[in-house]
């Protein structure tokens, strides 16, 4: 059977699976190591032990910043061991196949849209909260790239928050969408884990979160928006009837797309990882 490879590499694991293209045939989850060497190498040899034959090709998810067209991992905050890794060459030189890398949010909504969504949507938007916010952006049936290729950055939207002065972000910016409801954000803003959050407090973020939604339903009128990350899937029943309140409250002009947690789980980022082998780029 001609396989393909799927590879999640996150801040403290990573996940490989073989897939036939449609469902996962077999799965390795192992944490990360102190060595970008070294996890190559448990990357290399758990898509030996899954592919019973050279995979007919191996996507990758990983996080930002990356080099997806010469499939370099440059420098991931939260990969700090993982500088300008030739991740391409190093995989291509091994199993003889293409390789692709590319945004793990970008990859997640390629998953959302093709496994969970069947592809009945055109236009979706895929927003992960968790340590930090990020999302991926389908249109027309394909993701969404800005300026040569750059992956938008829709945690990093200014918005009008309810905090009594500015908010700086890790990216330099201030009162980014990221820096206040992201888990790092809390941190910071409430001195607390965002599970330990009070009615009060969650209540804020949901107020957050909508009006980030609302800045991104005027900007790209999606048909559907699918939330993903620990925070909303743990704490939606709180969050989302906030948020679908303040999108309300602020989008008139527009049509208002389903908002939805996604029912996916951790392999979503293989298998968008699987559907880039299967597709390429331009697929």
């Amino acid at each position: 059977m001609k396989t393909y490879s799927g590879v999640d590499i996150s801040g403290t694991k990573i996940i490989v699976i073989s897939s036939d293209g449609q469902k996962v045939l077999h799965k390795r989850r192992f944490e990360r190591t102190e060595s970008s060497k070294k996890d190559v190498e448990n990357i290399s040899a758990a898509i030996h032990e899954l592919c019973e034959h050279k995979p007919r090709a191996i996507g990758t998810s990983c996080g930002s910043p990356l080099d997806w067209k010469r499939g370099i991992v440059t420098a991931p905050l939260h990969l700090p061991t993982w500088r300008n890794v030739p991740l391409r060459n190093i995989m291509e030189k091994e199993f003889g196949c293409p390789f692709f890398i590319d945004n793990d949010t970008n990859l997640a909504a390629l998953a959302v849209h093709h496994r969970e969504l069947k592809a009945q949507y055109n236009n979706v938007v895929y927003m992960h909260m968790s340590t930090g916010v990020g999302g991926g952006i389908i249109l027309n049936g394909k993701v969404h790239r800005g300026i040569d290729g750059e992956h938008p950055e829709i945690g990093h939207q200014n918005i009008r928050h309810t905090f009594e002065s500015d908010i700086a972000c890790p990216c330099g910016g201030l009162n980014c969408l990221e820096a206040i409801i992201s888990g790092r954000g809390i941190r910071t803003l409430y001195k607390k884990r965002p599970e330990d959050l009070d009615t009060a407090e969650i209540h804020q973020v949901g107020v957050h979160l909508g009006r980030g939604l609302a800045n991104i339903i005027a900007l790209y009128n999606p048909d559907i928006i699918v939330l993903g990350g620990r925070i909303l899937i743990e704490r939606q029943n709180e969050l989302l009837p906030v948020a679908k309140e303040q999108v309300q409250k602020h989008c008139h002009i527009v049509p208002t797309p389903e908002i939805k947690v996604t029912t996916m789980d951790e392999d979503m980022y293989a298998l968008g990882a699987v559907i880039l082998a299967q597709r390429g780029f331009d697929g």
